[in-house]
């Protein structure tokens, strides 16, 4: 698991079993994941490629949703499993 301190988003993510990244905003102050999807991203972009992996998150309500992106690069959101 990876965490990033930084004045953006406080965050975690895990490579599950599928190969599916799962991101969790921590919630501690800094802007959320939802408002940073952009920065985010790309930072996990530049440490494995998210090419043909979906990713998901859990926002700092508890809500999971996906990030939509193409190569690393956000496009969008879309509504999880509810």
């Amino acid at each position: 698991m990876k965490a990033w301190r930084d004045p953006q988003a406080d965050y975690d993510y895990t490579i599950k079993a599928d190969g599916s990244v799962h991101i969790i905003d921590e919630n501690l102050g800094n802007m959320s994941v939802t408002n940073d999807a952009e920065n985010v991203l790309a930072k996990i972009h530049k440490e494995i490629d998210l090419t043909d992996r979906a990713v998901t998150y859990t926002d700092s309500e508890g809500q999971v949703d996906r990030l939509l992106h193409d190569k690393g690069e956000f496009i969008g959101f879309a509504p999880g499993q509810r």
